[in-house]
């Protein structure tokens, strides 16, 4: 993949700020399995194709998980992201 810029997106319960969700780890483990992402770490998740590098972090919180998401693509960034954001009853924030 050539040099293109990477973007940062929140993913969140909130359509205006950025809140965690309170599933447990085992959750997202087994739902970033689904789609198709490696756990690279207990808290990160890495996607990787021909067209786009997506990495995952999750974040811990008092009540669950923050989700940051990185996308380096040439195309539009956040179309990639809405699979995760559905799966998840969240938003995307940019």
């Amino acid at each position: 993949m050539a040099t293109t810029s990477v973007r940062k997106f929140n993913i969140s319960v909130d359509p205006d700020e950025v809140l965690d969700f309170g599933e447990p780890l085992s959750y997202f483990d087994d739902m970033f399995g689904e789609i198709g992402f490696e756990k690279v770490s207990n808290y990160t998740f890495r996607y990787n194709d021909q067209e786009c590098m997506i990495k995952v972090d999750l974040k811990e919180s008092n009540d669950g998980y923050y989700v940051t998401s990185y996308v380096q693509a040439e195309d539009e960034h956040v179309y990639r992201l809405a699979e995760i954001s559905d799966r998840l009853g969240g938003y995307i924030i940019d």
